[in-house]
């Protein structure tokens, strides 16, 4: 019968593969073929194995039995043996006749009982080595049977060696995909940074050309600025000398004399008046508080702005009799009135009535800036920093003590608190100052939510600005069918007017448009709402088209952005352009085309925000590789 160990040994291998007394680097140099061969080799093997084993330790029980049945025979057969003995002693001892065979039967006698206690010892002696030679193989068994466990565990470490080492192939056949996907990333931010590089290059270079230019130009003009004051000053005195005469004469049959002793003092009697005024130190304010630097086409156009307004008081005058001032928003002939223009005597009569018409039950709220005045947060801190941005160039807001500066501020942080959805955005401050210029706080307060919350799409001050998104792209498409030949040259050239559209949708036209052009614009927006923005984009390209088609470069069509809306004095084209030249603009053709818009402005953000993720996810792992290396 074979013991455990000859069987542990004839089963350690099988068709040549050892699975015991190998050492790690030859179970390394297995391929994964014969790895996966010698596995399942390996567990019928030790299936074998195990069966050996069961085998054998039932034939050694037999043998145990075996051995204690003989052991208590052989104390039989001593019994036996002795009662055989003793039995003939005494016959031998009954049957002699001498004494000497009595008295060598009676040594034998003794001997026998030495020889008996000599075997009792050796039999507690056997019976201990018995006892110690079942210990032993219990012990035994319990070491086969811890073998047979460690065996089993060992063959299951094995098993998941083998799985681990499949994932790590795959795991490298990951980080190489996402080393060759990282490579590519590069390359495209590589190819992306130098070509923002190239076109802020030529910028610069458009930007310096500019400047050397305006260099030039500022230098004529101080040149001719200086020539121009001798001679401004030389005709004031004369002038002033024939305005004095003047009006000695037209006064001459009430004997009444007037000194007039500057030609600053004749321009506050004259119409200038109306439009500029020339300060004490020099600069030329216009009539709402702006300085300006007064050009000849600004002041004709100023000086036709005067005459229309007059012209149009008198209807405004007859349709307030008519209709009633509340009844303004809803009437048609007002709407027809307002793209004419308000008299700047009445628009804040009018503002206020179309912003309680906007507003509704709402204005009912009362308004508590001193609920939010002192709150210290980013948005309060945001608001300080755009406040001397507003209108710089206006006396009542170029100081923080001035008390349209605390207004505006109080404003601006009031809504921001109240209307935690929306927040603070740049572009609010333009559109609440503007209206402080005619209304009082509260008022202007509500004005500027009237634009934001109801004229306005909500979704154009929120943090996506999806909104103006969608509106850009509606212009485009607008000016396709309305422009064909300037959409033409856009593309052609690769301009996107986005920076255009942006700033002129989110201020009303405020922040991009002269003064006068901008509270025309404003008037129009109060009674129509957001569509009018877009038709004024539109007629801005549209009126200067012959400038922009002359346009050869992408970066010269921005540099006449720049410029084209500031000097946009002509209000009556300008509104000739947007409203009598594009027919058959209505909302609902443009809410059509933002349905539409939306959908694919939408689907490109998502695609966007799942780029960033998987480049910012391949970062980390980039960095996360570098590390562990």
């Amino acid at each position: 019968t074979p013991t455990p160990t000859q069987s542990t040994t004839s089963s350690s291998s099988v068709d040549g593969m050892p699975q015991q007394g190998m050492s790690p680097p030859q179970r390394k140099s297995l391929s994964g073929g014969s790895r996966l061969a010698f596995f399942k080799k390996k567990k019928t093997s030790v299936e074998i194995q195990k069966a050996d084993e069961r085998f054998i330790d039932q034939l050694q029980s037999e043998i145990a039995f075996l051995r204690k049945a003989v052991c208590d025979r052989d104390d039989t057969i001593v019994q036996l043996f002795k009662q055989n003995v003793a039995k003939s002693a005494m016959i031998q001892y009954s049957t002699a006749t001498d004494i000497e065979k009595r008295h060598l039967f009676a040594n034998r006698n003794v001997l026998l009982q030495e020889l008996e206690s000599k075997l009792e010892d050796e039999h507690r002696r056997a019976q201990k080595y018995k006892t110690i030679h079942l210990e032993s193989l219990r012990a035994r068994e319990e070491k086969a049977q811890v073998v047979a466990d460690l065996q089993s565990k060992l063959f299951e470490l094995e098993k998941k060696v083998s799985g681990l080492e499949e994932e790590n192939v795959a795991l490298r056949a990951e980080v190489e995909q996402t080393h060759t996907l990282l490579q590519e990333s590069e390359h495209i931010d590589a190819l992306t940074v130098r070509g923002e590089c190239e076109m802020l290059h030529k910028q610069l270079e458009v930007l310096q050309t500019d400047n050397a230019f305006l260099l030039e130009q500022n230098k004529a003009r101080e040149e001719g600025v200086a020539a121009e004051k001798l001679e401004k000053n030389r005709l004031s005195e004369k002038l002033s000398g024939l305005v004095h005469s003047h009006m000695k004469l037209l006064f001459a049959t009430t004997e009444r004399e007037v000194d007039i002793g500057s030609l600053s003092q004749w321009r506050e009697f004259s119409t200038w008046e109306a439009t500029t005024r020339v300060s004490q130190t020099g600069s030329v304010e216009d009539a709402y508080g702006f300085r300006v630097a007064p050009s000849v086409h600004m002041l004709e156009c100023v000086k036709l702005e005067e005459k229309r307004e007059k012209e149009m008081e008198s209807e405004w005058r007859d349709l307030e009799l008519a209709i009633g001032r509340e009844n303004f928003p809803e009437s048609d002939k007002a709407k027809k009135l307002a793209r004419i223009g308000i008299p700047r005597s009445l628009r804040p009569l009018i503002w206020r009535t179309l912003i309680h018409f906007r507003m509704g039950a709402e204005m009912e709220a009362e308004y508590n800036p001193e609920d939010y005045e002192h709150l210290v947060s980013g948005v309060a801190q945001q608001v300080d920093l755009d406040l001397l941005r507003t209108f710089p160039s206006h006396k009542d807001f170029c100081s923080e003590d001035s008390d349209k500066i605390k207004q505006l501020r109080r404003i601006l942080v009031t809504f921001a608190n109240r209307y935690p959805e929306v927040g603070y955005c740049q572009g609010m401050n333009m559109v609440a100052a503007l209206f402080l210029l005619f209304l009082d706080e509260e008022t202007s307060f509500w004005g500027l939510v009237a634009c934001i919350n109801n004229l306005q799409p909500r979704d154009y001050y929120d943090q996506s600005m999806i909104g103006v998104q969608v509106d850009h792209r509606v212009i485009k498409q607008l000016l396709k069918t309305r422009c064909p030949d300037i959409n033409q040259h856009f593309e052609h050239l690769h301009v996107d007017f986005n920076l255009l559209t942006f700033n002129f949708l989110l201020t009303m036209g405020i922040d991009a448009l002269p003064t006068v052009t901008a509270m025309r614009v404003m008037d129009t927006f109060l009674f129509e709402g957001n569509k009018v923005l877009l038709r004024f984009v539109l007629g801005m390209l549209k009126m200067h088209k012959e400038q922009l088609l002359n346009c050869n470069e992408g970066m010269e069509v921005f540099a006449y952005f720049r410029t084209m809306t500031k000097d946009l004095h002509d209000v009556n084209k300008l509104f000739e352009c947007s409203f009598q030249q594009l027919r058959n603009f209505t909302k609902k053709v443009i809410d059509d085309k933002r349905v539409d818009e939306r959908q694919t402005v939408e689907s490109e953000m998502e695609a966007m925000r799942r780029r960033r993720e998987e480049v910012e996810i391949l970062r980390n792992a980039k960095k996360a590789g570098q590390d562990k290396l």
